[in-house]
């Protein structure tokens, strides 16, 4: 026991391999988790960018539909808002173009599987990050490689860096941007600016940073110079952000500001109650789910540090309250079943870096050192069950992919009576006529016109009936009258009823 107590000592000691260590850690559980070219949900959108951004050779953002010979009107294209606008006779799917350029190249070198390697690569700049910050705010090295630990499971890190999306590449650019601004240097402001002034392109609300970081280094520091600069460095991604989203969508904002403005909800009441679901009145909520992070609010009082790290610590505590503040009244989107806040995930890997500050004094003693264990496994368990039933559920959509492709490949339109359906296409959308019809009307009025273009086998697909109830569709397969119904095969399984159909 007191040998492998030895080797762990060295091997915490020695920070650099700690580093890299937690970082393969990261690979090996991409490895475990890989469900297979399944995306769905916002990943599906963001797949669909990426390859029709490299199928179009880097030429158009538009969306790419492979009916618009038969609906040049795209009345039935199986997306709708705010997943996909049209605008002047072209779709656009809702995410920035910025996550497009950086996806694409992943896409166009693995597929599918490349938009997992983003996420995962985020994550290992974001314990890179964490390693060089605690050195910054003065951790030795053992205490370095058990921050790395600390931030594997304290929040959810492997859940966020395991999907496909942009939350670990943001988040790393935050913290980046925490780095820069905190070494109060010139080549660190301009790096402050510039790091904010990309996250601006991924995730809109993140230019919070670009004023929260100037702002608290003036208070607390009473310098200009370098928030100056820092801002002056972040103005060419305002510039870049604008100009950028009048060209592609005729709109400053973009599309992300179209949803912004338009599901902002009415009054300051409603967004309170959001602020106390974000915080603590729901299951994801930061006190519920990541309760160690709350320790970083002690890191303001911390007795013994230097001045020189405590104003450093001071300085990212003001910018993540702020943030975890503002965000929640500000971005009209309900958070959604992932784990934690994920709007709040950007200042999660420095919270964590605060907590561990603010737990420095108080994690030797006896009665304290058990409770932080038990809530940091707490996290880490509560983490891995939500990851494995997302891992589940990929799977299932994986399957469900499998089988949908497989069984309408004879068919010459397959018609989705509900948009929830569309998680099974995204794999394979650009093999096949896909419509969405979910009404009676436009169920009968898409057959005609695919009578009238001389097609005639048709699949349509609808939830089972146990979904249809729970989620309020029309519980009817097909809509009266059934003068085109045929014999038909049910061919689903247990999300889905697919039946294949001859139009008369």
């Amino acid at each position: 026991m007191g040998r492998i107590q030895a080797v762990l000592n060295a091997l915490l000691q020695r920070d650099k391999l700690f580093l890299i260590l937690t970082q393969g850690t990261l690979l090996l559980a991409l490895f475990w988790y890989y469900p297979g070219n399944a995306p769905s949900g916002d990943a599906g959108y963001k797949y669909l960018q990426a390859e029709d951004l490299v199928r179009s050779g880097f030429s158009t953002f538009d969306c790419h539909y492979p009916s618009r010979d038969l609906d040049s009107g795209l009345t039935y294209i199986p997306f709708l808002e705010p997943f996909l606008y049209k605008i002047n006779s072209s779709c656009y799917y809702v995410f920035p173009y910025a996550l497009a350029l950086i996806n694409a190249p992943f896409f166009w070198l693995a597929g599918g599987a490349g938009l997992y390697l983003v996420s995962a690569l985020g994550g290992m700049a974001i314990l890179f990050l964490l390693h060089r910050l605690g050195a910054l705010t003065g951790l030795l090295p053992r205490e370095r490689s058990l921050l790395l630990l600390f931030s594997l499971g304290a929040y959810g890190f492997y859940n966020y860096s395991l999907g496909q999306n942009e939350y670990t590449l943001s988040a790393a650019l935050a913290t980046l941007a925490i780095y820069g601004m905190i070494r109060a240097d010139l080549q660190g402001a301009l790096l402050c600016g510039a790091a904010t002034a990309i996250n601006l392109q991924l995730r809109p609300e993140t230019g919070l940073l670009a004023l929260l970081l100037p702002a608290g280094f003036f208070l607390l520091r009473r310098e200009v110079r370098l928030p100056v600069l820092a801002l002056l460095a972040f103005l060419p991604g305002v510039i870049i952000f604008w100009l950028g989203n009048e060209m592609i969508f005729s709109n400053s904002m973009g599309l992300r500001g179209i949803v912004f403005m338009d599901y902002q909800p009415p009054g300051i009441l409603d967004r309170l109650h959001r602020l106390g679901e974000y915080w603590f009145a729901r299951r994801t909520s930061l006190l519920l789910q990541t309760p160690l992070l709350l320790a970083g609010l002690l890191v303001w009082w911390q007795a013994g540090k230097t001045r020189d790290t405590l104003w450093r610590l001071r300085l990212m505590f003001l910018c993540c309250l702020g943030y975890m503040i503002a965000i929640p009244l500000a971005v009209p989107n309900n958070p959604g079943p992932q784990f934690g806040e994920r709007f709040l995930f950007n200042i999660f890997p420095a919270l964590g870096l605060l907590a561990w500050h603010g737990m420095q004094k108080v994690r030797s003693r006896q009665l304290v050192k058990p409770l932080i264990l038990v809530l940091w496994l707490y996290t880490m368990v509560t983490a891995f069950i939500q990851l494995r039933e997302a891992r589940r559920m990929d799977r299932e959509v994986y399957a469900s992919s499998k089988l949908l492709r497989r069984e309408t490949q004879k068919a010459e339109a397959v018609i989705l009576r509900t948009h929830i359906l569309a998680n099974a296409i995204f794999a394979h959308y650009r093999e096949n006529r896909y419509f969405l019809a979910m009404s009676p009307e436009r169920f009968s009025d898409l057959t005609q016109l695919l009578r009238e273009r001389g097609i005639k086998t048709i699949a349509v697909v609808h939830s089972k009936e146990l979904f249809r109830k729970l989620y309020g569709l029309d519980e009817r397969f097909l809509p009266a009258p059934l003068d085109y119904e045929t014999g038909s095969r049910d061919l689903g399984n247990d999300l889905f009823e697919l039946r294949l159909y001859t139009l008369p």
